[in-house]
């Protein structure tokens, strides 16, 4: 793994969830840290939702946590 941080030193977290892709209909919803190239955070969580709105918000506020 290679990680590197380019000129600006910005914190980027990017957070995403995609909705009922497990066999059992569970949503997954990850949440990532990169300064530049590599990923030294990155958190994966399966959650039980009943759309992707709900996933989505749900993953945003999963998110607050790691990111504060």
């Amino acid at each position: 793994m290679t990680l590197e941080a380019d000129e600006s030193m910005v914190a980027n977290w990017q957070v995403d969830a995609s909705f009922a892709v497990h066999p059992d209909m569970r949503s997954l919803t990850g949440i990532s840290l990169t300064f530049g190239k590599g990923f030294p955070i990155n958190i994966k969580l399966r959650i039980n939702t009943q759309s992707l709105t709900e996933a989505k918000l749900l993953s945003a506020d999963d998110a607050i946590g790691p990111i504060f």
